[in-house]
């Protein structure tokens, strides 16, 4: 699991939904992430994602994306 990226210097915990949320910086991490590695899943509810086929609807990731590697 890991937390999405902020547009601030804080670690702490942030949501798709939390203006500190940066979403730019979380696509693109996700971007390198599925080009490095084919069949990669990647769970997070941040709608625009969604609807980018970047990633895919699931219960309680609000906060965190989850991948899910072809193995």
């Amino acid at each position: 699991d890991i937390r999405p990226f902020r547009n601030d210097d804080s670690r702490a915990s942030v949501t798709w939904r939390d203006p500190a949320y940066d979403r730019d910086q979380t696509r693109e991490y996700i971007r390198f992430m599925k080009d490095r590695n084919p069949g990669l899943t990647v769970l997070f509810n941040d709608p625009q994602l969604i609807k980018e086929g970047l990633t895919k609807k699931w219960r309680g990731h609000d906060n965190h994306l989850h991948l899910k590697f072809k193995g």
